[in-house]
């Protein structure tokens, strides 16, 4: 009986960790994808969205996709729903140069922050 105990406490805790893993790897992936959208609005000039070419703001927007293209969901796992909603910003950001202001960048902010 014991020993049973011990293989289930054991089976729960590796349950555990491998969630606080995937919990971390989908933390990294917001917090990456924010710093790259930040970098965007810190760089223009005195605050000035418009100022930014439109090379620049097509590049992060690409960067943006291709960081959360490169995450990888187990099926089946919490993650899956958090690539449910980065699917829904790539194609945001697909779409994004060719209508990008502020008030986009400032909305994609918003999601990731609430993630």
């Amino acid at each position: 009986m014991v020993r049973r105990l011990q293989e289930e406490r054991k089976a729960e805790k590796d349950a555990f960790e491998a969630m606080n893993r995937e919990h971390e790897m989908v933390r990294m992936m917001i917090e990456q994808a924010r710093e790259i959208m930040r970098g965007l609005l810190n760089n223009a000039d005195d605050g000035n969205f418009l100022q930014i070419s439109t090379d620049k703001v097509s590049s992060t927007f690409k960067a943006f996709g291709k960081k959360l293209s490169s995450f990888k969901v187990k099926e089946n796992s919490p993650s899956g729903h958090f690539n449910t909603v980065f699917k829904l910003l790539i194609k945001m950001a697909e779409r994004a140069p060719a209508n990008a202001d502020q008030y986009l960048v400032n909305n994609i902010l918003n999601i990731l922050d609430r993630l």
